[in-house]
C-alpha cells in the first residue's frame, strides 16, 4: 500500500485483491479559481490535536502562534472547525512544511482522500481539493499517513464548477477506427456515467455476486518479456528468466469477441527488468533489480538495445489485438511517480523519455493505431503532457471499505490537464 505509514507494495499477484482496476468518470465538476480572501480560516495549532501531535514554533514562517507537528503514527491527527455562510463548493487550501509526502485528509468526518504535500522547505500552500461544505461549521482532519509534516494553517475558498473541455481527438494522428469509436464513447459517457473494471484475474468471479459483469477487463503483460522472472523449468525444479505465453492476449481477444465488441479491453505492464534481478522475485521492483532506465534511454547501450527488445516483444501482442479489430486501453509505465518501480527510480525525465521512447517505437517504427494512451502517475513534474497522453488516471489505494469519493486526487489531476483530458480512476 501506498498510503501506509510503510511504503510496501503488494506481489503482482497480491494486486488485483486490493487495487482494483476501476474506470470511473466523475460527474463532480469544480472549477479552480480563487479569491483573494479567504471565506474562512483555521490556525492549525488551534485545533483538536490527537496522538502524538505537539504544537512547535522552531521552524520560522508560520502564520499566527505556532503550527503542529509530530505526525509519526497512524493515530497522529489534527482537527479544525471552519464555518461557511452559505452551503456550496469550496476549495480547501493547506498551510504546510515538509518533505513530499502523502496524508489523509477526512471532510466532516468522510474519508480518507490522499492529500499529496510536495516538498518544500519553507511554509508553503497546497490546494488539497474542493468540497461540497454545509452552510455553518464543517470539521477537517489531516491524519498522519506517510507522517513527518508540518501543518501550520487551513483556509477555503468559494469555487465556481469545473469547465470541461476533453480533448476531441486521439494523441495518435494515425489512430485507426477502433481506437476513435471507442474514445468516442467515453467522451460520451464523462461527466454522466461511472464506468467500472476489474482485473482479469478476478473478473469472472463478480457476475455470481454482482449479477452484472464490468464493462472493462484489464489484463496484463508482465509474462511476455524476457526479464520474467518466474518462467517454470522442470529440469531444474524451478523459476528461470524467459518469456512465456500465459494466454493473456488470447483471453482478451476472445472476451472481447464475446461481449460483441461492447467490452473494453485494458492493458497495462509489470514490466520485469531486462537485466539486473534474481529469478524469484518481481523485478519490476526498484528494490528488487539494479537495472539502470538512464542508462536504458541512452542511444547505443546495452540496456538500450534491451529495452527496445522488450517494447518489440509487447508490440507483436498489441499487433495481435490491432488484427483483431480491438482498441486497447493501453497504460504503461503505471505509477511512476513512486519510484517503487524501476522505470520511475531515476526520476522524472529519465521516465518520461522512456515513455517518448515507448511511444516512438510503437506508433511510429511499428504502427500500432490501436492505442488509447493513459498516464498513471499525479505529479506534475512527471506529466509527458496533453499532447503525450489521451486519459489521465490515478490509481488509489484508499484503504478497505472505503467508498468515499477521492475528491482532492480528482481535483489534482483536473488541474494537471487544465480540463483538457478525461479523468480516470
Amino acid at each position: 500500500s501506498v498510503l501506509g505509514n510503510t511504503i510496501s507494495m503488494p506481489s503482482t499477484f497480491e494486486r488485483p485483491l486490493i487495487a482494483i482496476i476501476l474506470f470511473l468518470f466523475f460527474c463532480l465538476r469544480i472549477s479552480s479559481a480563487q479569491t483573494v480572501t479567504p471565506d474562512a480560516t483555521a490556525e492549525a495549532e488551534n485545533g483538536v490535536r490527537a496522538g502524538g501531535v505537539i504544537i512547535a514554533s522552531s521552524i520560522p514562517g508560520y502564520s499566527g502562534t505556532g503550527y503542529v507537528t509530530n505526525f509519526t503514527t497512524s493515530a497522529d491527527k489534527i482537527t479544525v472547525t471552519m464555518n461557511v455562510v452559505t452551503q456550496g463548493f469550496y476549495k480547501l487550501v493547506i498551510r504546510y512544511n515538509s518533505q513530499d509526502k502523502t496524508q489523509d485528509l477526512f471532510v466532516n468526518g468522510r474519508g480518507p482522500s490522499a492529500v499529496v504535500f510536495p516538498n518544500t522547505t519553507t511554509f508553503s500552500d497546497v490546494d488539497a481539493g474542493k468540497y461540497l461544505l454545509n452552510a455553518g461549521s464543517n470539521t477537517f482532519t489531516i491524519q498522519s499517513n506517510w507522517g513527518w509534516i508540518n501543518i501550520d494553517k487551513f483556509s477555503l475558498y468559494a469555487v465556481a464548477k469545473n469547465v470541461y473541455t476533453p480533448t476531441q481527438n486521439l494523441i495518435n494522428p494515425n489512430a485507426n477506427p477502433d481506437a476513435k469509436k471507442l474514445y468516442a464513447f467515453l467522451l460520451s459517457k464523462f461527466t454522466t456515467k461511472i464506468i467500472s473494471g476489474q482485473t482479469n484475474d478476478w473478473y469472472d468471479k463478480i457476475k455470481p455476486i454482482a449479477g452484472k459483469s464490468p464493462l472493462l477487463r484489464a489484463f496484463d503483460f508482465q509474462h511476455y518479456t524476457q526479464g520474467y522472472a518466474y518462467l517454470w523449468d522442470s529440469g531444474i525444479n524451478g523459476f528461470k528468466f524467459g518469456a512465456e505465453d500465459d494466454g493473456s492476449v488470447q483471453k482478451a481477444i476472445d472476451w472481447y469477441t464475446q461481449t460483441g465488441g461492447t467490452g473494453i479491453v485494458s492493458f497495462h505492464w509489470h514490466w520485469h527488468s531486462p537485466t539486473g534481478g534474481q529469478v524469484g522475485t518481481n523485478t519490476f521492483y526498484t528494490a528488487s533489480t539494479t537495472f539502470d532506465v538512464t542508462k536504458a534511454i541512452t542511444p547505443g547501450t546495452t540496456e538500450n538495445t534491451n529495452i527496445l527488445t522488450d517494447i518489440d516483444a509487447i508490440a507483436f501482442q498489441l499487433k495481435r489485438l490491432q488484427t483483431a479489430g480491438i482498441p486497447v486501453l493501453w497504460r504503461p509505465l503505471h505509477e511512476a511517480g513512486g519510484a517503487w518501480f524501476w522505470w520511475g527510480a531515476k526520476g522524472s525525465a529519465a521516465c518520461k523519455a522512456l515513455y517518448a521512447i515507448l511511444y516512438d517505437r510503437l506508433t511510429n517504427y511499428h504502427h500500432l493505431n490501436n492505442l488509447i494512451w493513459v498516464w498513471s502517475t499525479p505529479e506534475t513534474d512527471w506529466y509527458p503532457g496533453n499532447s503525450a497522453v489521451d486519459i489521465i488516471g490515478w490509481d488509489s489505494y484508499p484503504g478497505v471499505y472505503n467508498y468515499d469519493p477521492q475528491k482532492s486526487a480528482f481535483d489534482r489531476l483536473f488541474q494537471l490537464t487544465s480540463g483538457n483530458k478525461i479523468i480516470a480512476m
